[in-house]
């Protein structure tokens, strides 16, 4: 039988080895960049955190050249998460470095994760329930106008939905559909 602190080296080995494979990964999504548009592209700074429901985050205009991956979802999605995420995150690095008013999943950006040959979708798929079952407070949500009710969660700082029909936008949550409030 291993013990318990074989086992956790183990899966602190695993996760290394994906960060480093998250790393290779963005170095060829730049090297091919670089090839097509002619320019030279700033390596970023990679964090791994929990950013609740979100995949990934790069915000050029605030952050500049930091790139934030969801850890969680990394280690519970790897095969996917490095061939899709991670190119959506450095497009976004890329087309803003070629045109810095550019749309956040605008037409630069589409043609740019075409070029990474990843999928321009906006969301992702992953199960966001390892995250929801962590948290520690949830608290239920009414539409103001057609009181259909959301959940949110709380888990790490993060305050996120169960939801996709539900945004947070200028200090409120908003019903997508209705687009209402949401109040408690």
């Amino acid at each position: 039988m291993k013990r318990s602190g074989s086992v956790l080296w183990v899966l602190q080995n695993n996760m290394i080895t994906l960060q480093e494979k998250v790393h290779k990964k963005i170095a060829t999504c730049l090297k091919k960049a670089e090839k097509h548009y002619g320019m030279e592209f700033i390596y970023p700074r990679v964090a791994f955190s929990n950013l609740g429901v979100m995949g990934g985050l790069c915000e050029p205009r605030i952050t500049r050249d930091l790139i934030e991956f969801n850890i969680h979802m990394l280690s519970e999605n790897p095969n996917i998460f490095i061939s899709e995420t991670v190119p959506h995150e450095i497009a976004h690095s890329v087309a803003f470095a070629i045109d810095n008013y550019c749309g956040v999943h605008g037409k630069l950006w589409k043609e740019v994760m075409v070029l990474f040959n990843a999928k321009p979708n906006k969301y992702h798929n992953y199960s966001i329930d390892t995250c929801f079952k962590k948290a520690k407070k949830k608290e239920r949500l009414a539409c103001s106008k057609c009181l259909q009710t959301f959940t949110l969660a709380f888990c790490k700082g993060h305050r996120f939905a169960i939801s996709k029909d539900i945004n947070y936008k200028n200090g409120n949550w908003w019903h997508k559909k209705c687009n209402s409030t949401l109040e408690d």
